[in-house]
């Protein structure tokens, strides 16, 4: 969609000056619910690729991703068949199968919506050392509402109501903004998840 007003720049130049094909073999987009096809585990980590990769590429990204584990139990690893929209996976584990597909891609953005909704806390941690992996050759945008998720990040857009409030990192939102300081300390007593 183009911009109803100003314009986005990559790299100084307008991205409507980019091919729209070549800019997205530099995106991964990973939601709150990948979508996982009908077919293997490898399969399923391969497909975002862009390109021929090696079954140890394959590996590699899914040990990266904090998969391998989960993989080392299926009765026939990565050749384990899973069922269409991932039947027969954890929201975790399709989750970690998303970051593998990242891993293997290597983008140079990785747009998040929402990445650890639903999972639980030693999942969210795997998933979280995964995306810090991530983040030292990418580019990470996030959308979160969940403090623990965001609270690291280089620059937090707070935003009420489509409004841009402030930005920042943690510490500076937490001094000059009085509704960042709320929603933490709601969270830090159990109030939102």
């Amino acid at each position: 969609m183009k911009p109803t007003a100003g314009e986005v720049l990559v790299n100084g130049s307008p991205l409507s000056q980019y091919d729209e094909s070549a800019w997205f073999k530099q995106i991964s987009y990973i939601t709150q619910h990948p979508y996982i096809f009908a077919g293997t585990v490898s399969e399923n980590i391969a497909i975002g690729a862009g390109r021929d990769v090696s079954r140890a590429d394959i590996e590699q990204a899914a040990e990266k991703a904090g998969l391998a584990s989960v993989v080392a139990q299926l009765e026939q690893g990565l050749d384990t068949m899973v069922g269409e929209g991932g039947r027969g996976l954890s929201g975790g584990e399709k989750q970690r199968l998303a970051l593998a597909r990242a891993f293997l891609k290597q983008p140079v953005i990785i747009l998040f919506d929402e990445p650890t909704v639903g999972l639980d806390l030693h999942t969210e941690r795997v998933l979280q050392h995964s995306i810090a992996t991530l983040a030292k050759s990418a580019t990470m945008i996030t959308v979160a509402h969940r403090l623990y998720t965001i609270q690291r990040a280089d620059n937090i857009l707070y935003m009420d109501h489509g409004v841009l409030l402030d930005s920042g990192r943690h510490d500076e939102l937490l001094e000059r903004l009085p509704q960042y300081a709320e929603m933490v300390d709601i969270q830090r007593k159990g109030g939102l998840s």
